[in-house]
């Protein structure tokens, strides 16, 4: 029963990829890589580690924050918030540049 569960949620993730590819969008919270068409979490863009194949996905950045808040998340009215703030629905930063559609995806 178990090897019927895991084989559904392989299925099922395949469907989203092949969703992602067809329509060429991701849902809300996913970055779609033009290189690929893979779409990555949203909190993986300008994260440090390039996930799409030419790295486009650490390009266009805003300027991180230093000091205490290194490898914190600028908003655009210049906050820093944690990382792990970033697109989970909430505006963390002031002016909600955190759930921007430009850097959390989806429409």
């Amino acid at each position: 029963m178990a090897k019927t569960g895991f084989i559904f949620l392989l299925l099922l993730v395949a469907s989203f990829f092949e969703l992602a590819t067809a329509t060429n969008t991701c849902t809300w919270g996913f970055y779609m890589c033009a290189s690929n068409s893979v779409c990555i979490s949203s909190r993986n863009r300008c994260d440090g580690y390039a996930q799409c194949t030419n790295g486009e996905d650490e390009s266009n950045c805003p300027t991180s924050c230093s000091g205490y808040y290194s490898g914190y998340f600028r908003c655009s009215n210049n906050d820093c918030i944690s990382r792990s703030s970033l697109c989970d629905g909430n505006n963390n930063c002031a002016d909600g540049s955190d759930e921007s559609t430009a850097l959390c995806g989806g429409t």
